[in-house]
């Protein structure tokens, strides 16, 4: 006598779902568990035996007939896990609150020497105040949770402008920009780089399996460049070094083209030293200059093209610094290194 199921089969087996419907499911159905089993009732629905079922799955006899058996009774919708709770955490919210204000502040005020947090430590922390003990891995998940990733300070000078002065200069750079427009003057942003002739490897599309390589000449040899980024357009010299009367010609370069210029620059000695005032009083006041906050380059807009730049040329090899100047020139003409735009602040 042939054995008997409580599973239903053929057009017996979901009959509220019509085959086509079922396919169609399957289909949308991500890889996982929860398509296995949609498999497995497309099947039954087209006639086929536990024990086909098994075979063609390469799944127990007993797994394929839960997997039917579930879904006959709950239907298709129960083909997806329950997601599971996972154990419970050791901390409650209240007492991550305390560690999150922990973490917020420095390590020193909670009894460490170092000067800033690591795993040990937190877990150290936890166990002081709470008797928990906690994994290394464990506190970094913790710390992760909690908005605090692992990361590496940004390096600042000491004497950096204020969050709020730099505030205050946006203020006044955004009415000296629009002055220096009604005075139908262009306004530009210069800056110098350094460029080292001096290869490093960088992400790039390739093709798989082939193992690409790059010649590296281990050269220590740079070339100084001055930049003027105006809005859309960047002027570029370059020179074997950089003293205060390289900056002499550019601005001039900047009077001749534009006549009256606006120019937005850092605190280098070379801007602000006795060569470049006499540049600006022989200019007959055609050249104005707004000077940044100290070290805040992050409030120069050129600085970015120089990031552009570097990218652009860091995996290639050159042969000396002229095939590297007219590489980057090259780049720069045919759109290879995007010019980029002047800052909102400046553009008001």
């Amino acid at each position: 006598m042939a054995k008997t199921t409580l599973v239903k089969r053929g057009e017996a087996y979901l009959p509220n779902l019509q085959l086509p419907e079922l396919q169609e499911m399957y289909r949308h159905e991500r890889p996982g568990k929860s398509r296995d089993r949609l498999q497995a009732a497309l099947l039954r629905k087209r006639g086929m035996i536990l024990k086909d079922i098994s075979d063609a799955m390469g799944r127990g006899i007993g797994t394929v007939y839960r997997w039917l058996f579930r879904m006959e009774r709950e239907g298709p919708e129960c083909r997806h896990d329950a997601k599971s709770p996972g154990r419970p955490r050791l901390l409650n919210p209240e007492q991550e609150k305390v560690i999150e204000k922990d973490l917020d502040g420095m390590p020193r005020e909670s009894g460490f020497e170092r000067g800033s947090w690591n795993a040990r430590m937190l877990a150290k922390r936890i166990l002081d105040r709470f008797g928990i003990s906690y994994s290394l891995r464990s506190a970094i998940r913790l710390a992760h949770r909690l908005g605090f990733p692992v990361r590496k300070p940004r390096y600042v000078p000491y004497n950096s402008a204020t969050p709020e002065e730099q505030i205050e200069f946006i203020k006044t750079g955004r009415m000296t920009a629009a002055r220096w427009r009604a005075e139908g003057r262009t306004v530009v942003a210069v800056d110098a780089s350094t460029l080292r002739n001096s290869l490093v490897s960088r992400r790039g599309i390739r093709r798989r399996g082939k193992r690409d390589t790059v010649s590296v000449n281990h050269s220590k040899k740079s070339l100084h460049v001055i930049g003027a980024l105006g809005d859309g357009t960047l002027d570029l010299q370059f020179h074997d070094d950089l003293k205060a009367a390289s900056y002499v010609e550019p601005i001039k370069h900047l009077h001749r083209r534009y006549g009256k210029v606006g120019i937005i620059a850092d605190n280098a000695s070379a801007l602000t030293g006795v060569t470049m005032r006499k540049c600006l009083d022989d200019s007959g006041g055609d050249i104005d200059i707004l000077h940044l906050p100290p070290h805040t380059p992050q409030l120069n807009p050129i600085e970015i093209e120089w990031r552009e730049i570097k990218a652009a040329i860091a995996d290639i090899f050159f042969d000396d610094l002229n095939s590297m100047r007219d590489a980057i020139r090259r780049m720069t003409r045919n759109g290879e290194i995007q010019i980029v735009k002047m800052f909102d602040w400046l553009l008001d």
